[in-house]
């Protein structure tokens, strides 16, 4: 049987209504965007639910199909739209190239692999070009193949990742390996990925937050010359010698402590203290209980 050339074939929906010939002439102009200067023939075959469009030019073949993605709509009276498959008709012998694929891999596993494709005519290792140092094997294997389907781009063969390429070939998803749609856009993806939650607060994010709308809200110094100076901060730098003021080490201590929401050593209530506590083991109390105040 002859292979047919520059044809691409249209497959509806085997459960589907009979599409009339003037329908599917329109459908081609709507959806395909073909001119007559395009095609060469159309040839409809009503019961297998097929329409076969032959090309003058492969080039234009070629660009409605990667248009397409392998994929197009047709709409019915009664509302439904069905996906319409479009694709290399007869598709004949392709050559594939496959990459990822150490020289380890036999033969055998590849036809194995490949076999619901299409039958295997021929494999044979790409050698690089005469202009190189080194004229070897350079990791691809070419496949001459009679295509019954279309592969997608990528296949395990033997545990390896194995990049598959020919002429023709429909862009396919690399998380599903099904045509019409990019990894981007796949719903199986959406569905088997772990959705993305919310980070929680944590107490350094609850300390920043408070410090900056303590900052915010503070009023400006004015200084003798008139310029405006920066907001005084809470954490002021206190000068820690002997001649210090120890009441201003406690103001500052008092407006960390309602910073940060937590009491000072020095602000803790008497009545919170055991009686029993001597007074050396006090100190040593109120410093536990601040840095734990939920105790």
């Amino acid at each position: 049987m002859s292979d047919r050339l520059t044809t691409l074939v249209c497959i509806f929906d085997q459960r589907s209504p009979r599409i009339s010939a003037c329908n599917i002439h329109e459908w081609i102009h709507d959806s395909l965007l073909l001119v007559e200067e395009d095609i060469q023939m159309v040839h409809v075959v009503g019961p297998k639910r097929r329409v076969f469009i032959k090309f003058f030019n492969e080039d234009r073949m070629k660009e409605i199909l990667r248009d397409t993605n392998g994929t197009c709509e047709y709409k019915y009276d009664n509302g439904e739209i069905p996906q319409v498959s479009v694709e290399i008709a007869g598709m004949g012998t392709k050559r594939i190239r496959i990459a990822g694929l150490p020289p380890e891999v036999k033969e055998a596993t590849i036809k194995e692999s490949l076999f619901k494709y299409g039958e295997i005519v021929n494999i044979r290792d790409e050698m690089w070009a005469a202009v190189y140092r080194y004229k070897v094997f350079n990791g691809i294997k070419i496949v001459e193949i009679k295509l019954k389907r279309h592969m997608p781009s990528h296949l395990t063969i033997a545990g390896n990742d194995a990049l598959i390429s020919y002429d023709g070939q429909p862009p396919t998803c690399y998380r599903c390996n099904e045509p019409g749609h990019q990894q981007v856009d796949c719903l199986r993806r959406k569905l088997l990925d772990p959705p993305i939650y919310e980070r929680k607060s944590t107490w350094a994010d609850i300390v920043s937050n408070a410090t900056r709308d303590s900052q915010q809200t503070m009023p400006t110094r004015q200084s003798d010359n008139g310029i405006r100076n920066r907001p005084e901060s809470p954490f002021r730098i206190v000068n820690k010698s002997p001649n210090t003021d120890t009441r201003v080490q406690a103001q500052d201590m008092q407006e960390l402590s309602r910073v940060l929401g937590r009491q000072t050593p020095d602000a803790l209530p008497q009545s919170l203290i055991p009686e029993h506590l001597s007074m050396d083991t006090r100190d040593d109390y109120k410093e536990r209980r601040c840095a734990r105040p939920g105790e």
